[in-house]
């Protein structure tokens, strides 16, 4: 697509990477294919989607995340079926203080924002904890 200056604005690469150079408006929702299924840990591939969840047993996982995009948003659905405590690298929290999770039968949400993906922090990050699952 061009713009009228006829320079183009709308790029697609090898079906890999779509780039848009000025403002796109979606009327309806957006979103990135999701991953809802299949992790027992805290392992991600965010080309898998911006949503994943995890269902995890009494463990000690470390944070892992590859494929992270400057200025995207991620959230993690961390479902526990027993006592996790979990290290996050590269990972900024409010007061420098990771969340206790909440443990058995409990839902927590992470929530993401990538903001270097050069350094050896990542992430700024919230939670919201203790749903019910």
């Amino acid at each position: 697509v061009q713009n009228s200056d006829l320079t183009d604005i709308f790029h697609v690469n090898n079906d890999t990477l779509t780039t848009v150079e000025k403002n796109l408006v979606v009327k309806g929702q957006a979103c990135a294919g999701n991953k809802l299924t299949g992790i027992t840990d805290l392992t991600f591939d965010w080309d898998d989607g911006n949503i994943q969840k995890t269902t995890m047993g009494a463990s000690t996982p470390t944070f892992t995340a590859s494929n992270p995009k400057l200025g995207a948003t991620y959230i993690l659905l961390l479902t526990q079926t027993g006592a996790v405590t979990a290290t996050w690298t590269g990972v900024k929290w409010p007061a420098a203080t990771a969340p206790t999770l909440s443990g058995n039968l409990k839902t927590d949400v992470i929530t993401l924002v990538c903001y270097d993906v050069t350094g050896a922090g990542l992430y700024y990050a919230t939670s919201v904890l203790n749903y019910t699952t």
